[in-house]
């Protein structure tokens, strides 16, 4: 008998395989829970606590009578084992029938004192799900009161609604802040950041210039709006013109994509901060932004705009600045200049003309005071009497030429 249970328990522990302990103890405690749900149930439990435990015994017993045989009783070790499993479980279920009954002062089912308590827990969650769904109700209220005013939603990022603070962040290329001043319906025609508009800013920002302008036609903007101030508009600027005098070709590209005309005359700042209504080739070419002619010539510029205006400019600048005479570019764009061969002498000849009387008017004015005290005379200076030859000429040409 003193090796009979060391040979059980052994015996056991090598038939206590994972899979079918637990797929025992599961339909056990199917069982037994089975049981209690129904009515009578503290006999019933009983009973099956009772009649399972001695089938334990009893397979027990014949387990240890076999391993003294040296039999292998494998199903009758699994029935002890399931067998043993359902006659814990109804015994705990018995004890806390009997608790219960105790508690209650009656015969009630333990799982039926158990239902209003479950109850009232499933009661206090949806409770909680109300409450969260509300909560998200007027989260998603006020994301959408907050989405549908802008401006209320600019307060919320500490951004005033004003015309810098717009322009600051075209400049800064911020479109999330830039859509919100447009929904809300900021006039990108008048605002101003310390007297730039935005045809100036645009030309202070560095990149994304398809995407601003592509962004601000969406909301309706006037491709060749003149931006000015003041009454006489003496310093109306267009995006395509304010481009041509500051050399941005990429302005210019990206204004044309978005319907700019490259034609439409803007008033220019020229000598002594005096303005003209010049085209913006004709700007260009004042300004010596030669890249930024090339780009209106591209985009389809017309060099003949009030009679080639635009090519006696830029040889006018070339006569007055020599180093820019090499500058690539801008032999590129007098190259691509091609006016009237008749026309084209009577631009040069009148260039030439300007350049000679400043000339005679400058070497006249160097001799002044000699001349009064009799030690400079125009009639004795040859470079003097050679350009007043040479005027003569050129008029003569001139006049045979019709102009």
């Amino acid at each position: 008998m003193s090796t009979t249970a060391p040979k059980f328990m052994g015996y056991l522990r090598q038939r206590i395989e994972p899979y079918k302990t637990t797929t025992l103890g599961f339909l056990a405690g199917i069982l037994g829970v089975a049981i209690n749900l129904r009515e009578a149930i503290s006999d019933a439990t009983v009973v099956l606590a009772l009649v399972s435990g001695a089938v334990a015994v009893g397979s027990a017993v014949f387990v240890g009578w076999s391993l003294r045989k040296g039999r292998n009783p494998k199903w009758t070790c699994d029935l002890f084992m399931a067998s043993a499993l359902t006659a814990v479980i109804a015994g705990l279920l018995t004890v806390g029938q009997a608790l219960t009954d105790k508690a209650s002062g009656g015969n009630e089912p333990l799982v039926a004192i158990l239902i209003p308590q479950l109850r009232s827990i499933d009661e206090g969650v949806a409770e909680i799900a109300d409450n969260t769904a509300e909560i998200a109700a007027n989260t998603a209220a006020a994301k959408r009161e907050v989405s549908e005013n802008p401006r209320k939603e600019l307060a919320n990022l500490g951004i005033a609604w004003t015309g810098d603070n717009f322009l600051q962040a075209v400049e800064a290329r911020d479109f999330e802040t830039m859509r919100l001043f447009l929904d809300g319906g900021m006039n990108m025609e008048t605002a101003n950041w310390q007297g730039m508009m935005l045809p100036v800013v645009l030309g202070r920002t560095k990149g994304d210039i398809p995407e601003i302008l592509d962004l601000l036609t969406e909301y309706g903007l006037d491709p060749d709006y003149a931006f000015g101030q003041g009454s006489d508009r003496s310093n109306d600027k267009t995006i395509i013109g304010w481009a041509a005098q500051i050399g941005r070709p990429d302005i210019i590209r990206a204004a044309k994509k978005i319907g700019a005309d490259p034609d439409k005359k803007i008033n220019s700042i020229g000598a002594f901060g005096m303005t003209s209504p010049e085209t913006p080739l004709v700007a260009a070419a004042d300004h010596g932004k030669y890249a930024a002619g090339l780009a209106l010539l591209e985009i389809g510029a017309d060099p003949s705009a009030e009679n080639w205006l635009v090519y006696a400019r830029l040889k006018n600048r070339l006569a007055r600045y020599e180093h820019e005479r090499d500058d690539p570019d801008a032999k590129k764009f007098l190259s691509e200049l091609h006016p009237p061969k008749k026309l084209k002498r009577a631009m040069d000849l009148v260039n030439e003309l300007t350049q000679t009387k400043e000339r005679i008017s400058q070497i006249y004015s160097d001799n002044l005071v000699s001349s009064a005290m009799g030690g400079w005379s125009e009639k004795t200076d040859p470079e003097f009497q050679r350009l007043l030859k040479r005027q003569k000429e050129i008029e003569d040409e001139l006049t045979a030429l019709g102009f």
